[in-house]
Formats: structure tokens, sequence, C-alpha cells
């Protein structure tokens, strides 16, 4: 049987099952790599000078949609992404390079579809840098057992881009209610991958 990844869409204890069926049986840099052009940091402006940072995943070249959590935009119609940079073949990962460099990497999208019940919501940008690439849908759902790889850019961290490893535990249909760090409810119903891995604020959306 041919072994597959599956790159997920995070929300805290939500995922959103996203991904791509890829051969691994590979170390866990690989996987890492092989999807990390893929991987967003989203910024959005709330209103009243505040402002939430999360991650997204490119899912289609074509259309250059991303996808994130609803909760990560909140009500914003309009917001912006910044891709992974490279020097000299070397990932720049410090956080302050970015936020500094915002107005120059960022690259503005709006929002053409949101699931506040899925927590889903589906951004178009503007443009694409020559690097960025899409995951695949997968055919699909994970499985107890099943390795889950995870990106995301956690606010707290000075790193961005950061790595986690664990296993599925188990898939299953919850409803719940959750509270951002903004003090924003939701009323959610969706399918849950449930796993061991430390998931932060700022890691909601990325794969």
């Amino acid at each position: 049987m041919k072994a597959t990844t599956r790159y997920l869409c995070t929300a805290g204890l939500l995922t959103l099952a996203l991904a791509a069926n890829v051969a691994t049986v590979r170390a866990n840099e690989k996987v890492y790599q092989e999807v990390l052009d893929s991987v967003v940091m989203v910024k959005a402006d709330l209103g009243g000078k505040k402002f939430s940072t999360g991650s997204g995943v490119l899912v289609d070249i074509k259309r250059k949609w991303i996808i994130t959590n609803n909760h990560v935009i909140g009500p914003a119609k309009e917001v912006s992404a910044i891709f992974p940079v490279w020097l000299n073949g070397d990932l720049i990962a410090e956080q302050d390079y970015y936020f500094r460099s915002f107005n120059i990497l960022s690259i503005p999208g709006k929002v053409v579809y949101r699931d506040p019940i899925k927590d889903l919501a589906v951004i178009e940008l503007s443009h694409l840098p020559k690097q960025a690439r899409a995951v695949k849908l997968a055919s699909a759902q994970a499985l107890p057992g099943q390795d889950v790889h995870v990106i995301g850019n956690p606010g707290k961290a000075s790193s961005l881009w950061v790595y986690s490893y664990g296993k599925v535990r188990q898939i299953y249909t919850k409803n719940w209610r959750a509270q951002t760090e903004g003090g924003q409810m939701f009323n959610l119903r969706a399918k849950v991958v449930q796993t061991q891995l430390p998931i932060n604020p700022g890691d909601s959306g990325g794969p």
C-alpha cells in the first residue's frame, strides 16, 4: 500500500481536512520542505487599530486561492498574506524581518467565501510569488494512527513557519463553542482531527 501524507488546515482543536496525497516514506524535514512554499502568514485589519494574524495555505494556483480559518480574519473583507522568503537557499524565519518588511512583502487579498459554522474562509490574492505552490485536495480523510505534520505562525513566537509533528488520535464530528483571544465567540460544527500536537494561537489556518 502506498503511504500518503495529508496536509490539514488547523484551527486549535479544530482541524479542517484539506489536502494532498504525497508519497511519504521520507524524513519529516522533506515533508516540511514539500509544503513550505504553500504556507502564508495572514493578517487581517479588524478595525479600531486591531489586527489579527494567523496562517493560511494555497490550494489553487490559477484562482490564487488560499484557505484559512474564519476566526483568523474575523469580519474583515480584505486581508494581506506573506509567503516565506529565502536568502541564499535558506529560509528567513525571523518574525521581525517580516513585520519590518510587511509593506514590501505583503500581498493583498479579498475574502470570496466564508463558513462561520465550519470556521473556514477562502481568500483570493491579487498575485502570487514565483515560488508559490499549491497543495492538492485528498480523496479520503485522515485515519487514526497516521502522521500529522503542522506548519504555522504562532504569534507569540519569535519565528514563523514553525513545524510540529504528531499522530492522529481520532476523527469525529463535533458541536462546540469557541472563543478567540480577542473575545469573539463562535458556534461551530465540523469534522475534527484529534491529535496530541502542540497547536498555538497563530497556527490556525495553516496546513
